[in-house]
């Protein structure tokens, strides 16, 4: 503390003082320790959106799917949690439901993370909780196609009270997470399941101009236990209106399953696309296609297992009046 020079002396007495406040803003701990306290935290109710269904329509009904909720601790407090509620909803149909199971109807204890006494690292306390088809409606849940889930949850603290004596700890950015694992193995029986995707398309540099006329075959070699009606239609760049190259009337037949669910042998079936030249126009105009296919598995009275050796190959062939120049 200074004064200015003024050239004048002055006399200080013990009347004379100044006053100082000291203090923090915006003050931010890294670590804290002590008795966390018996609390509740509540969580939700939210919703939260999901993308993984939503090229798919029809009736889906998974057989064996499997969830697990992962728990990672990282403070240094006991814990219980409660999921109050988790609901799959399909904004498309309008329906909904809960999910339920033992998980679900009572509190998941969640130990308390360690650390070295003070000082990090943190060592998290870790936990998993399964649902399947023996111990909630997991299948159904899945089945639904859900494109929201609502959930709700609460966080309780502290359960048996203060049992560290005041030895509870808490690092900065180090919380608890939770994640949710959904494995659901292509084991299921699907009728009218629809898949749609709108496609990039430019032939205009593949002098598609010089034919005149002809067919295309789309030669298929299907592997797989699934009918599929294909349908493609070339959108219209301006008004987004279609024009049908395959209407989606043949079925592309299944391959056969034998006794232990296998298939044993490929199925072949042939699209034809027949071209006119006013169709070739619209080819060479159009910059997107629309690919649907509708599948139904075989046989429709039970599940059937997809595996990693099955395949469909396409070969698309034809013949052409072609102008030469």
């Amino acid at each position: 503390m200074k004064i200015d020079y003024s050239g004048v002396k002055k006399t200080f007495s013990k009347s004379d003082n100044f006053r100082l406040e000291l203090g923090f803003v915006g003050i931010k701990p890294e670590y804290a320790r002590g008795y966390l306290s018996m609390d509740t935290f509540k969580i939700g109710p939210s919703s939260i959106t999901t993308d993984v269904f939503n090229d798919l329509n029809g009736v889906i009904k998974f057989e064996d799917v499997k969830m697990s909720v992962g728990l990672e601790n990282n403070i240094g407090a006991d814990a219980e949690l409660y999921l109050s509620q988790i609901t799959a909803v399909n904004s498309r149909t309008k329906t909904r439901l809960d999910l339920t199971g033992d998980i679900l109807s009572k509190p998941l204890s969640i130990d308390r993370a360690k650390d070295n006494n003070g000082f990090p690292p943190v060592i998290p306390a870790l936990h998993n909780f399964y649902l399947q088809k023996n111990n909630s409606n997991i299948n159904e849940f899945v089945s639904l196609l859900p494109d929201q889930l609502d959930y709700s949850l609460e966080i309780r603290t502290n359960p048996n009270g203060n049992i560290s004596n005041f030895r509870d700890f808490i690092y900065d950015g180090k919380l608890l997470n939770i994640d949710l694992l959904l494995e659901a193995p292509l084991n299921f029986s699907a009728s009218g399941m629809q898949l749609c995707r709108d496609l990039e398309m430019d032939l205009s540099q593949d002098r598609i101009e010089q034919i005149q006329g002809g067919n295309l075959y789309l030669n298929v070699e299907n592997g797989v236990p699934i009918d599929c009606k294909l349908s493609l239609a070339l959108i219209h760049p301006m008004d987004g209106t279609t024009i049908d190259l395959i209407t989606g009337n043949q079925v592309i037949q299944a391959a056969e399953i034998d006794a232990t669910g296998k298939v044993t042998q490929q199925k072949s079936s042939v699209v034809k696309i027949e071209l006119t030249r006013k169709l070739i126009d619209e080819i060479l105009r159009t910059k997107k296609v629309r690919v649907c296919a509708l599948f139904d598995t075989k046989p429709s009275d039970k599940a059937i297992k997809i595996y990693s050796d099955y395949k469909i190959n396409f070969s698309l062939t034809g013949d052409f009046i072609y102008r030469a120049e």
